[in-house]
């Protein structure tokens, strides 16, 4: 335990983060606890780090990278340094880099440590950094194509975060789209069965949410990847993990050799589902093979039984080693792979010091600058988002979520869940926690979907409804109306305006995954969802979609399609929606039927909507108007939820919009006891006679396996660049194949023990059955 005492200054930084300690705090004797890094106090890698240090909090001053480990005895990788005014230092001498050991200068022994009065000269390194690894590399060549547009995008994260927006540049580090981050926090941060109720670093009752978590941030980015690396949906590489400043996943460093980019990921529906796709992004840096610190514990990085700290150097240490392209090496960074030095990063304008940029800039596409970002942030604090602050608490309402936690009055919140989904009483109030069948094995599984869905969820009203998209969008929605989007709640916007200068960036180019088909409607790609291109589908062509899993595309997706045909449409009957894409339809009547249905959702209205469910109600299901009045509130609810940018699927029904699917949500909601409403058919009988014919069968039957893509091993997933065993098959990712069969497939590195797996002669290389949806490319 380390007394910070009056007067004093502690000098500390945490993966980049920074928070003052209080003069107050210091005066009362406060004990802080810290687990430090051992690195010297000059040379480049104390260059790296001097300007990101400054004094941090007591719960994260224990995984601290400016200041050293304390120890009850001397270690033998400490080679004769000792923990001196917080700081790895020789108590006499110079310190031989090569000899990896302190040197007296005299060739006597190394005196012990200097008391108070003696001052101590810092190490000395005794020879410098390689020039290759410290200087910014050269740029990729002219000839490289860097054809790709511009992009912008508004990315999120979650945070602790004290008011200083620029505390820390963003490079190796996730993001998220609104909907994405929300996702995470609904997952990963405030279940109090997957986070527990007792703080793991002071084994006492947790204080904080998961890493203090209190507030979102929005960041504006502008985008260019450069070509070779931008083959995840148009603009995009392929999604990294970071940890730590680490990219966690060791088969990503191949890549991250070559050039620098940004990545995306499409997020499944199966724990959190909303009603658009969303999407996590991933932002490559410098040295991203390794983390801040040397004391971070990854999935690269294992425990040190003896340390207890991670066992790989941390990004200042290694930067004098100079660089390896070893996919293995944690010693060192990471080369690029040409051997022009170290991995720079892609956040234009950076320099060593990895200092937060002053302002945004239009990145070029060329190694060392595909983002760039504004480092002013927009932020919302979570506990007003959710309520917290609104809730009763002893003295009056509730502070903070600490105050929360501990002083909350409703008893109905001090309940969790156990790891064997019984309900228990707690001593303290519970933001939120889902019941394990649920958290663990997906809102769609059958364990989760046989419990009541009053029986699934604890804790905060605004957090409940986790396996319904509607909910979830609401979330996001709100969200979004904090951050100044303009009608939020009212019109289904959960994404930021685009900037006019790139509001029309087109999804059309160089491949064909963004190319309608004028038969089937597959092929469009809109940017509508968080300014990626995501490929959708116009239902009602004159062939039947080979693929119906592909999202149905916005009303207005033909705005970047202005050449598309409407004679592609089967009919111009409304309920098949094709002619609602192209103003082609016939006037539907008044009448309660499919095509004035489908007519009504086009036209995004609640209030008309609404006035079609009354009518649904009263003269259909029979219901009275007194308990239609009663139930007016639950029919604006329904109403604004049944249209959305697009015709969504819960009214579709093989790809035509029905009207009783209408009429059954209503019962099932508002009316349980009213009349079931049924269409009727009229039917004729005729005999015929069939004569069987027989012809050889051509394709064995499919097989089915209920196999996931996140389970599957490293070789059987889908490649993002396409090329597999060094040969090019120009099928990045999961993509559909041409053919009518075949469906969506990838080449894979594995072969027969992959799910699926079947062997292509043409190529000599084993592919499979994907889905696009889930599988973009290596997660």
């Amino acid at each position: 335990m380390l007394r910070v005492l009056v007067g004093f200054t502690v000098t500390s930084c945490v993966h980049g983060f920074r928070q003052v300690v209080t003069q107050t705090e210091m005066e009362m004797g406060t004990d802080f606890d810290f687990e430090m890094d051992n690195i010297s106090n000059s040379g480049p890698d104390a260059e790296l780090l001097k300007t990101n240090c400054e004094v941090v909090s007591r719960r994260r001053a224990f995984s601290t990278t400016c200041a050293c480990r304390r120890r009850a005895f001397q270690e033998p990788e400490d080679f004769g340094l000792e923990c001196i005014d917080h700081e790895m230092q020789c108590p006499s001498g110079i310190w031989n880099p090569t000899a990896k050991k302190c040197e007296s200068g005299g060739g006597g022994s190394i005196p012990g440590p200097a008391g108070p009065d003696q001052p101590v000269a810092p190490p000395v390194i005794t020879t410098a950094a390689p020039a290759a690894v410290v200087h910014k590399p050269k740029v990729a060549p002219a000839a490289e194509d860097n054809s790709n547009p511009v992009v912008e995008v508004f990315m999120y994260r979650a945070q602790e975060f004290e008011g200083n927006s620029d505390q820390y540049m963003l490079e190796n580090v996730d993001m998220a789209d609104l909907p994405g981050v929300l996702q995470y926090l609904h997952r990963e941060v405030i279940p109090e069965m997957v986070v527990g109720s007792i703080d793991k670093i002071t084994g006492k009752a947790r204080t904080a949410r998961k890493y203090d978590i209190g507030d979102i941030l929005q960041y504006r980015f502008l985008i260019k990847n450069p070509a070779t690396q931008s083959r995840v949906l148009q603009d995009f590489h392929g999604y990294e993990t970071y940890d730590f400043g680490q990219a966690s996943n060791v088969a990503h460093w191949l890549e991250l050799s070559r050039s620098d980019h940004v990545g995306v990921q499409r997020q499944s529906n199966k724990f959190v589902p909303f009603k658009d796709p969303y999407y996590w992004f991933s932002l490559s840096g410098f040295c991203p093979n390794l983390p801040y610190s040397s004391v971070a514990i990854t999935a690269v990085c294992k425990e040190d039984m003896l340390t207890r700290a991670g066992s790989c150097s941390s990004k200042a240490t290694a930067l004098p080693k100079g660089c390896s392209t070893h996919r293995g090496d944690v010693d060192r960074c990471l080369c690029y792979a040409d051997g022009s030095g170290v991995v720079w990063g892609g956040l234009c304008h950076s320099t060593l010091e990895r200092t937060p940029p002053t302002e945004i800039s239009v990145p070029t596409g060329q190694r060392g600058c595909t983002y760039s970002y504004n480092p002013a942030s927009r932020s919302i604090s979570l506990d007003e988002l959710v309520g917290i602050t609104g809730e009763d608490c002893v003295g009056g309402k509730c502070k903070d979520y600490s105050d929360f936690r501990f002083n909350c009055l409703n008893e109905d919140y001090k309940r969790s869940f156990s790891p064997f989904g019984s309900m228990k009483q707690s001593d303290i109030c519970v933001e939120y926690d889902l019941h394990p069948d649920c958290a663990m094995m997906g809102c769609d599984s059958r364990a989760c979907l046989s419990i009541p869905e009053d029986k699934r969820e604890l804790g905060l009203p605004f957090w409940k409804g986790r396996c319904v998209a509607s909910a979830n969008t609401r979330r996001a929605e709100k969200a979004a109306k904090l951050f100044g989007v303009a009608n939020a709640d009212t019109l289904h916007l959960v994404t930021q305006p685009s900037t006019p200068e790139y509001a029309d960036v087109k999804c059309n180019r160089r491949t064909l995954e963004c190319k309608p088909n004028s038969l089937t409607g597959e092929g469009h790609c809109t940017r509508l969802w968080s300014g990626v291109c995501t490929q959708c589908r116009v239902p009602g062509f004159r062939k039947t979609a080979l693929n119906k899993v592909v999202s149905v595309c916005p009303w207005n997706v033909n705005q970047a399609y202005p050449e598309s045909k409407q004679k592609s449409c089967k009919t111009n009957k409304a309920s098949d929606m094709c002619c609602l894409y192209f103003g082609s339809c016939a006037t539907a009547s008044n009448d309660l039927s499919n095509d004035g249905f489908a007519t009504a959702l086009k036209g995004q209205n609640t209030q008309t909507i609404k006035a079609l469910f009354v009518r649904i109600a009263t003269e259909l299901l029979e219901v009275s108007a007194a308990d239609v009045a009663e139930q007016d509130a639950k029919l604006g609810e329904a109403a604004y939820w049944a249209w959305g940018h697009g015709p969504g699927e819960d009214f579709m029904e093989n790809d035509r919009i029905v009207l009783s699917k209408a009429a059954d949500l209503i019962r099932e909601q508002m009316f349980p006891n009213s009349k079931k409403y049924t269409t009727t058919t009229t039917t004729t009988t005729t005999t015929t006679t069939t004569r069987r014919t027989f012809r050889p069968l051509t394709q064995t039957r499919r097989t089915t396996t209920t196999t996931t893509w996140d389970e599957l091993p490293f070789d059987c997933l889908c490649d993002v660049e396409g090329v597999v065993k060094g040969i090019v098959t120009n099928r990045p990712g999961c993509a559909a194949h041409l053919g009518r069969r075949l469906g969506n497939f990838c080449y894979i590195e594995g072969g027969k023990n992959c799910p699926g797996g079947r062997f292509s002669k043409k190529l000599n290389l084993w592919w499979r059955p994907c889905d696009p949806d889930l599988e973009m490319g290596a997660p």
